[in-house]
């Protein structure tokens, strides 16, 4: 056979389907879940920090049910 050329790589044709799908269905939702506990947990800080230097609370105090909220 004249002309044929074969190659001794292998072309990766699964991975940009697999790579989308894990992409789409679980880098985004997660990257999407901590930047809301990031905003959640920061307006939790500052307004128990507010709170705290107004004088409505005696002390500043996170709880792990505020955290698990």
């Amino acid at each position: 056979m004249k002309g044929v050329i074969v190659h001794s790589a292998r072309t990766k044709v699964v991975t940009p389907g697999i790579n989308q799908i894990f992409l789409k269905f679980f880098l985004l939702p997660l990257k999407a879940g901590l930047y809301g506990f990031a905003a959640f947990f920061t307006l939790l800080i500052a307004t128990k920090t507010v709170l705290s230097l107004l004088g409505y609370s005696d002390e500043f105090l996170v709880n792990t049910a505020d955290v698990l909220q």
